[in-house]
């Protein structure tokens, strides 16, 4: 990819008025993350990883091997979603590893939402990403794949996690999926995140921050 950070927050969406201004003075109040002491290992390591594995590094870690990556002009790793039966055992970690990751993912978001410059280049580096991708087959056709593994993931999750009922009842199964991910942007089968004024950008990130802090929210409660 041209920037994983591009790819990590292109979900966005539009947030009430009451929370706007209630995200505006975050800054004063929200605590520095935590500094994490995060040592990158020759790249011959990583590649010698399953992708398992891989997916179990900390996400800031895996931003730095992108970013290391692309500085000597590897390729990037594009593992994807694989499929369910092999990553099972690592759920739980998954899980536990996800709390950490979403912080981390939400202090980016933050970083730039306090920055203009920041949000614009965020906004232009999407576009020149999506249309680099409108141009490679290859990217194209790796998406594709990606449709359909995600789907037979779902699908395998849902009966091994006692949910076997997904098929007779989808319009239950449906709604469950959007309450999880309600939308950000406006449903009109088109993916134009980027598109629209730079207010209307940041308007959609603050949506999806919102959503990212009903996860967060919803992990620390099992807790």
């Amino acid at each position: 990819t041209e920037n994983r950070h591009s790819l990590v927050l292109l979900l966005c969406g539009t947030i009430s008025l009451g929370a706007t201004l209630a995200f505006a003075r975050l800054p004063r109040i929200m605590p520095a993350p935590a500094k994490k002491n995060l040592t990158l290992q020759p790249q011959s390591v990583y590649e010698a990883m399953s992708p398992c594995d891989f997916a179990l590094l900390p996400l800031e870690l895996r931003e730095l091997i992108s970013t290391e990556r692309r500085e000597q002009d590897l390729p990037q790793f594009q593992h994807g979603w694989g499929d369910y039966d092999s990553q099972r055992t690592n759920l739980p970690k998954l899980i536990e590893n996800s709390l950490d990751d979403l912080s981390y993912l939400r202090t980016l978001l933050v970083e730039r939402l306090t920055d203009r410059s920041k949000l614009s280049q965020l906004q232009k580096m999407i576009a020149a990403s999506k249309a680099k991708f409108r141009h490679d087959e290859n990217k194209q056709a790796w998406q594709k794949d990606q449709v359909r593994l995600m789907g037979q993931w779902l699908a395998d999750y849902l009966n091994d996690a006692g949910y076997e009922q997904w098929a007779v009842y989808p319009e239950l199964f449906k709604a469950m999926l959007i309450n999880a991910f309600p939308p950000i942007d406006k449903l009109d089968s088109k993916a134009t995140v980027e598109q629209g004024t730079l207010l209307e950008f940041e308007d959609k990130q603050i949506h999806f921050m919102a959503v990212m802090d009903a996860h967060l929210a919803m992990h620390k409660g099992r807790d």
